[in-house]
């Protein structure tokens, strides 16, 4: 599926319903923000729902039950935080501050994730040989049934645009589903690595290659060129490029837990939950 970046994501969650009672009621969750606490908040609402029982206290502000006729006025609008009473959705001084050191304390270990850089010789290393040719010569698997099982290792590109993220699977994704409109490749052990073959693919250059064209871009990895390498240069590769992706990762937290202290604070002035002196 193509995401619209300009609005948020919603996933709905529908089946039939087993009382009548049930099915004139919508669970709400919030699910912005950090992904371990995200995931906690959105298991524990539904498994209180499940089991007819009062969300919990700590939900305040995250989940909420809805009559469905509530939801139905003129302008329907099911995002979860638009339907939090707004004296739910405050939070505590402790909490704003617990999240305000943890910001701080990401932010201090930021800088040992930049990777270091050495001046190179200016020329691309290496002869080039595209990605179909690796999958010809056996080199590489390539995979699109959505039931593929994924390995640590694989390497996973959408197959849809615009934002083309490549990443290797890691050890959380081991045994999960590729899912739709999804390369999966899986690079053969001793002759390609796989951190090195995902580093080269998301140059700009084999982007613009992949991508087509469109409203809805398609993306083709076949078409990727990627340099030939013997096995101890692409481990040297390698290395470099997981730094990287740690580094990217790091930020990205904290960028997200920035966004989050930020919100925080702000309401929590407005609220008088936080002193302005």
């Amino acid at each position: 599926m193509t995401p619209p970046h300009n609005t948020r994501l919603q996933l709905w969650l529908l089946r039939r319903p087993d009382t009548a009672h049930r099915a004139r009621e919508v669970l709400l969750v919030e699910a912005a923000g950090l992904w371990d606490e995200t995931r906690a908040a959105v298991l524990a609402a539904v498994r209180a729902y499940e089991a007819g029982q009062a969300l919990p206290e700590e939900l305040a502000g995250r989940a909420v039950v809805r009559e469905a006729v509530e939801l139905s006025d003129e302008d329907v609008d099911l995002t979860p935080a638009r339907h939090i009473p707004a004296e739910q959705a405050l939070v505590t001084a402790d909490l704003i501050v617990r999240r305000r050191d943890e910001l701080v304390d990401l932010l201090r270990r930021l800088p040992v994730t930049v990777p270091p850089v050495t001046p190179g010789g200016g020329e691309p290393p290496a002869a080039q040989i595209t990605v179909g040719d690796l999958v010809k010569k056996g080199l590489v698997a390539l995979n699109t049934d959505p039931a593929t099982v994924v390995r640590p290792g694989d390497v996973l590109v959408p197959s849809i645009g615009p934002r083309v993220k490549v990443r290797v699977a890691g050890p959380a994704d081991d045994g999960r589903p590729l899912g739709a409109q999804m390369f999966l490749l899986r690079t053969r052990a001793g002759y390609v690595d796989p951190w090195c073959f995902a580093g080269f693919l998301v140059a700009q250059a084999n982007l613009r290659r992949m991508t087509s064209p469109g409203s809805v871009p398609r993306v083709d990895v076949r078409k990727a060129h990627l340099p030939r390498l013997p096995l101890t240069t692409q481990l040297a590769y390698a290395g470099h490029f997981r730094r990287l992706r740690e580094f990217e990762d790091a930020l990205w937290l904290a960028a997200t837990a920035g966004e989050e202290v930020a919100r925080m604070v702000g309401e929590g002035l407005v609220a008088g939950t936080l002193g302005s002196g």
